[in-house]
This record gives structure tokens, sequence and C-alpha cells, in this order.
């Protein structure tokens, strides 16, 4: 079946005119598929419907799509594109292996140094390659990558060098060390645009919105809470951030601030349930936990399934732990859990083929 939808023997497109034929005799192709299919039984009416949709949905996605853009989604392996990503990790390696040596003996401004010298370095390396050949910009997009991860150690030890003493505690520091890196990383992604930078950026959102939260909070008072609510609700904007972004004409650079945003919200309900007698937080994790399972059977997106799925399993795993002990309502409770678990996946099954 797979041969039949995706294979109709076709030249590859080299014009737009050439490409506009193509996909119109692969879609004749798999239509006639679709049509013997129904005939022999072995598709519903409404199977083939869905099939027809989907398909219609991911040519839509291709077209809206420039063919260099689409192209730089599937970057080749090539030894080429090996080597520069290995190189690139070694050369890192090598850095911190020297500067681990010396990394108490030469005081915060060489410390600061030490982290300055490679991030420029590095975005120059990257803004360099980055608008070169395939291969060139798989070592543009690491070596950027690389740039803005260590972009918050770098403004960190430049921050301990100004002040004279180690950044310790939740202060406005940290939090001003955050918004500073944040504004670098996002400076970064709209400068040379990959889907390597969008993994920093969310993070240190994160990141940012807790330290500045508990920087913000009343003195004596756990901060705990306000900083995971922060956390949680920077979360959520990054969903929304991402499901935006899925409307542009770069869709790809959704996915990982769509999962940081989802471990995010999920995640800091599960660190704000694990308090003593936070029976209310203990219910909210639960219940956006299912909420995204949920949710990833309306809009379609794994990442939702994947990151509820795995916080459901730690809820229900310290739940376990918390109120039955070692005692024999654990592993009923995990039971109990799979096999309401297998229920819901063989009931959403036959949903889904009926």
């Amino acid at each position: 079946m797979a041969n039949a939808m995706t294979g109709s023997g076709d030249a590859p497109a080299t014009t737009n005119g050439d490409r506009d034929a193509a996909t119109s005799t692969t879609e004749a192709v798999v239509e006639k598929r679709i049509a013997e299919w129904v005939a022999a039984g072995l598709l519903s009416e409404r199977q083939a419907e869905r099939l027809r949709r989907h398909g219609q949905t991911a040519a839509a996605t291709r077209a809206e799509l420039a063919p260099d853009d689409w192209e730089r989604y599937r970057i080749p392996l090539t030894p080429s594109s090996v080597l520069i990503v290995l190189g690139c990790l070694l050369i890192a390696c090598a850095g911190w292996a020297a500067a681990s040596q010396v990394w108490e003996q030469v005081g915060a401004a060489g410390r600061f140094l030490f982290l300055l010298i490679p991030t420029v370095l590095l975005f120059g390396v990257g803004a360099t390659l980055h608008r070169r050949d395939r291969d060139r910009a798989v070592g543009g997009s690491v070596a950027l990558f690389f740039a803005s991860a260590l972009t918050p150690f770098a403004v960190a030890m430049g921050a301990e060098a100004a002040l004279g003493h180690p950044l310790h505690g939740p202060d406005g520091v940290l939090a001003a060390i955050g918004g500073v890196s944040l504004a670098v990383q996002i400076a970064a992604f709209a400068a040379f645009p990959s889907p390597a930078l969008t993994l920093p950026y969310p993070v240190m959102a994160l990141w940012t919105a807790g330290a500045t939260a508990a920087a913000t909070s009343a003195r004596g008072h756990d901060e705990s809470v306000p900083a995971g609510i922060a956390v949680a609700m920077v979360g959520a904007l990054l969903i929304v951030v991402a499901h935006l972004i899925r409307r542009s004409d770069r869709p790809g650079y959704a996915v990982l601030p769509e999962i940081i945003g989802l471990f995010g919200v999920l995640g800091a309900l599960f660190v704000l349930s694990t308090r003593d007698g936070a029976v209310g937080w203990q219910v909210a994790a639960v219940v956006s936990a299912l909420a995204a399972i949920g949710a990833s059977c309306v809009v379609r997106r794994p990442s939702f399934l994947f990151v509820g799925s795995l916080l459901l399993v730690v809820h229900i795993f310290h739940l376990g732990f918390e109120y039955f002990g070692e005692t024999a309502g654990l592993p009923l409770t995990l039971l109990v859990c799979g096999g309401l678990s297998l229920a819901a996946a063989f009931g959403a099954r036959r949903l889904s083929t009926a």
C-alpha cells in the first residue's frame, strides 16, 4: 500500500510546471488506488474519504512552503554533514576540557572570557555558514545552536565578574540574566532562522519566567508556587505561539516550542503537586495530563499524546508511592490504570477504524 501511495515512478520535478504535472499524476494514481481498495472491500467509504483529506492536507502544506524551505527541513545525512556536526562537538569538548583545568585559577573575568570568546566565534561561524549550501547550512545551524546555548552562561559569568561575587539565591540578577539571554537567543533565531534555534529560546523563556516570579515573590514565603505558576503560564504561551507558527509558511519551527511548552505546563504542575498537602495541585496535574492526551485526538499532534502520557505515568507512580507506599495498593493501582489505558486505546482504535 505504501508503494502504491508514494511510488508513481515519475522523475523528480525540476520546474514549477513539471512539479505541478507530477503532483497531478500522483494524485490521479492515488485516487485510482483508493477506488480499487474500496471496490475490493479493503477500505470503507469513510476511511477512503479520510485518506483523501489527509493527502490533500499534506499536498497543501508542501505547496505553501517555498522549495528551499521544504528541503531545509529534510537535511540530508551525508558524510559531510556528519563530519561537520562531529567537528563542532569535538571543538566544544576541547574548549570545555581546557577551561576546566584552569577554571578556578583564572577568576571571574577569566571565566567570562572563556565563555564569551567561543560564543562570539560560534555566532560568527554560524552566521557565515548559515546561508551556504545545505551541508554547510547544517554546520551553521549547529554552530548557532551551541552559541545560543552558551549565551546564558556567558551572560551569567559577565554578571558575576561585574558584581565581584558569585551569584546566589532567587534575586533580580538571575531574572535579568535570563532576560538578556532570551533577547539574544530570539534575535539569533530571527536573524538566522533554523529548526535548531527553536530549542534554546523556549527553554530560556521558561527559566526566565520562574526566576522572575521567584525574585518578585514575598520574602519568607515559598517561592515554588509563584515560580511554578509563571512557568506554566509561559508554557501555555509557547503552545499558542507554536500554533501560530504552524499556520505560517514554516510549520517545522513549531515542533520544539510546542513540546517545550507542554513540558513547561505539565512539568510545573507536577512539581507543584509534589508539595506536602497539595491535593488540589495533584488533581490539576492529573487533569492537565489527561487533557493533553485528549487534545491530541482533536488537534492531531503526537507531541500532546507523548508529553501527556509521559507525565500521566509519572503522576501515577508518584501518587501510588505517596498514598500506598509499599503496600498492595501500589501494584493494584498500576494494574487498574494500565487496564484503563489499554481499554481506552482499543476504544480509540475502534472509533478511528469505524
